[in-house]
C-alpha cells in the first residue's frame, strides 16, 4: 500500500511540476522581454520540463506494473490508451518547443540575433496548447483508476 501511495503521489506531483515549468516558459515568451538571459532561462526551464515529463512517464509505467491493480486491470481500459496518446502528443509539442529554443540559441551564437515576435508567439501558442491539453491527463487518470472505461 505504501508503494501505491508513493507512486500515485509522485505521479500527480510530476504533472504539477511539468505544468509549472511550462507555465514559467509561457510567461517568459514575450517578444518585448526577449534577451540573452531570458533565452538561457527558457533553455533551463525546458530542461526541467523534460525531466518532469520523463519522470512522469517512469512513474506511470511503474504504476502500471507495480501498482495494486496491475497491468491486467489497466490493459483493458480505453482510458489508458487515450492517456498514452495525449501524453505522446504532449511530448511531440515539447520536442518542437525544445527544437525552437535550440535553433534560437544557435542563431544567437552565430550572429547575436534573438528570435522575432512571430517566432516567439508561435512557441507561446504551442506552450499554451500543451498546458491546456495537459488538463486531460488527470481526468483520464481518475477515470482509469476507477475502471470507468
Amino acid at each position: 500500500m505504501t508503494l501505491e501511495i508513493i507512486l500515485s503521489a509522485s505521479h500527480i506531483l510530476l504533472i504539477m511540476g511539468w505544468v509549472s515549468f511550462l507555465a514559467a516558459q509561457t510567461a517568459l515568451s514575450h517578444a518585448e522581454w526577449m534577451n540573452v538571459a531570458v533565452l538561457r532561462r527558457l533553455l533551463r526551464l525546458d530542461s526541467y520540463a523534460w525531466l518532469c515529463a520523463l519522470l512522469l512517464l517512469l512513474s506511470g509505467v511503474l504504476r502500471l506494473f507495480l501498482g495494486l491493480k496491475g497491468w491486467d486491470f489497466f490493459a483493458t481500459q480505453w482510458a489508458l490508451y487515450l492517456k498514452i496518446t495525449v501524453f505522446g502528443s504532449l511530448l511531440l509539442i515539447e520536442f518542437w518547443v525544445s527544437l525552437q529554443y535550440r535553433l534560437w540559441w544557435r542563431a544567437h551564437e552565430a550572429d547575436a540575433t534573438l528570435p522575432d515576435g512571430p517566432h516567439i508567439r508561435n512557441v507561446r501558442k504551442a506552450l499554451m496548447l500543451q498546458t491546456h491539453l495537459m488538463i486531460v491527463l488527470p481526468i483520464l487518470g481518475a477515470l482509469l483508476s476507477r475502471g470507468v472505461f
